[in-house]
């Protein structure tokens, strides 16, 4: 893996474009600054519509946190044999616009368990800090031109002056110097545009955070509006795939065929890779490699097809994002593959290796599909309506006979060793729950009903315009909330 920082950028950079020219496809992984938002009442919740979720992360992680280090990884079929695939990866470090009292205008926020994680995972914080390539979004760009066109004359008294960026000093800024500095500053945001300009496919794992804040940071600042969102992204990437949607939905293509197969039902990236390894053993499969300073990465890769990356290979540089990349994009080729040869066929170990236009093909299925997570729908839909949500409805519990309130925290207690489930607290005497799965709301529905309790269902909302019709179903206080709820956002 090429490391970049300030002092090679620019010398790698023909090299990078030169690679996205010639790939087949892109994987990417990204490391944050932080990733949860400060108050709880903002996390991730299984009532969630995506729209809520989009605001939620817009307001209360990307316009907080930042991307710190991002990798990409360029994958070549090899013309020779189809089952070849060429990989050369970079690892960037991303640090923001720096310089004279223009510094004084960007704030880096970070979360100690974000910071934590990092250097339990040997980040290197003085590259970041010292050597981090700088990037500048469509509204940052705007303000640094303003700036150096009302500061001129700042080189002249400003010390300390970066010489990767200001190779040398200048008394009166021309038009010219000031598009050549810009041009230097953009730094990382070139290479976005570069991947909007070949439109190679993009390939991540549970990417809606990094497409959120690589587009924030390095594109322009994200829209008020979710659809909005979603357009713009796909105006950008045309081709996007996630891993860990394409797995979700893989692996529910096998439980059709074998009930008792979980073998997918990890979707960690690490365990992810292991199993998948493991399906296709014994079958003809996609052959890795690493190329130039990737080669590092070939013992790990090779180590992780029968134990765990993250936990058995020490030579494993999880969590560092060129690696992380690496890994996705091998995940990408091997679900592939699986798609492509299904099992109910009865040779398929012995078929011949899937062209990568077969892949290609066979994974279009989930094409522009994003994991989201704990949310009322599992993926959001680049290129298309959201699906529709195959969660169990709502279930609203009012009192046991006899009784004025229903106690949230004995209920809690009486379902935890259901599975996922959430609470939400309408008046004393009612309450609504949603289940992440059907086994767990069949059994919630049963236990609930043996106890005594008063329940009924409530069909739930897909979209925050819905809410206002569930409301009447759920009461006037959860109206209040709900509306609450929408104001506060809208007005971020």
């Amino acid at each position: 893996m090429a490391e970049v920082t300030r002092s090679n950028f620019e010398d790698l950079l023909p090299e990078i474009k030169s690679r996205m020219r010639t790939c087949n496809f892109i994987s990417l992984d990204a490391e944050y600054t932080g990733l949860h938002p400060e108050d709880i009442k903002d996390k991730n919740s299984l009532f969630d519509t995506p729209d809520q979720r989009y605001v939620k992360l817009r307001d209360k992680v990307v316009s907080k946190f930042a991307i710190c280090q991002i990798g990409l990884a360029f994958f070549e079929r090899s013309v020779e044999n189809e089952k070849e695939h060429m990989v050369n990866a970079y690892n960037f470090f991303v640090f923001p616009v720096s310089f004279d009292a223009y510094a004084k205008r960007e704030i880096i926020s970070s979360q100690v368990s974000c910071i934590n994680f990092l250097t339990k995972n040997d980040f290197d914080f003085n590259k970041y800090f010292k050597q981090g390539v700088p990037y500048l979004n469509k509204e940052k760009l705007e303000s640094v031109r303003k700036y150096l066109d009302v500061n001129r004359h700042f080189m002249h008294t400003c010390e300390d002056l970066d010489p990767h960026y200001f190779p040398k000093r200048i008394e009166f800024l021309s038009d010219k110097d000031i598009n050549e500095i810009i041009d230097r500053l953009e730094g990382f945001s070139k290479v976005v545009k570069l991947m909007q300009e070949f439109k190679k496919p993009i390939v991540g794992h549970n990417m809606l955070l990094d497409i959120m804040l690589l587009y924030h940071q390095f594109v322009q600042e994200l829209p008020s509006d979710y659809f909005e969102f979603k357009k713009q992204v796909h105006d950008l990437f045309p081709s996007v795939f996630d891993t860990k949607a394409t797995a979700y939905g893989i692996a529910s293509l096998r439980r059709n065929q074998d009930p008792d197969d979980h073998i997918l039902s990890d979707t960690n990236l690490f365990a992810l890779y292991s199993n998948v390894s493991a399906l296709l053993q014994n079958t003809s499969q996609p052959i890795i490699i690493p190329e130039n300073d990737t080669y590092a990465y070939h013992e790990a890769l090779v180590l992780g097809r029968t134990t765990n990356l993250e936990t058995g290979v020490k030579t494993a540089k999880c969590h560092t994002a060129g690696f992380d990349a690496v890994v996705t994009g091998v995940v990408f080729l091997k679900l592939g593959f699986l798609a492509a040869r299904p099992r109910i066929l009865p040779d398929y170990r012995q078929l011949p290796h899937p062209t990568l236009t077969e892949i290609f093909k066979r994974l279009s299925s989930w094409k522009d599909e994003i994991n989201i997570g704990r949310c009322i729908i599992p993926n959001i839909h680049l290129s298309q309506p959201d699906p529709i949500s195959k969660r169990p409805d709502w279930i609203k519990v009012h009192p046991i006979p006899g009784h004025t309130f229903v106690d949230p925290v004995a209920l809690r207690g009486l379902m935890v060793k259901y599975g996922d489930f959430e609470i939400q607290v309408i008046t004393q005497g009612e309450v609504i729950i949603a289940c992440g799965g059907i086994g767990c709301h069949r059994r919630v529905l049963r236990d609930l009903e043996s106890k005594g309790y008063r329940i009924s269902t409530v069909k739930k909302p897909t979209s925050s315009s819905e809410i206002w019709s569930c409301a009447a179903r759920c009461g006037t206080a959860f109206f209040v909330l709900s509306i609450a709820f929408l104001l506060y956002y809208r007005r971020r």
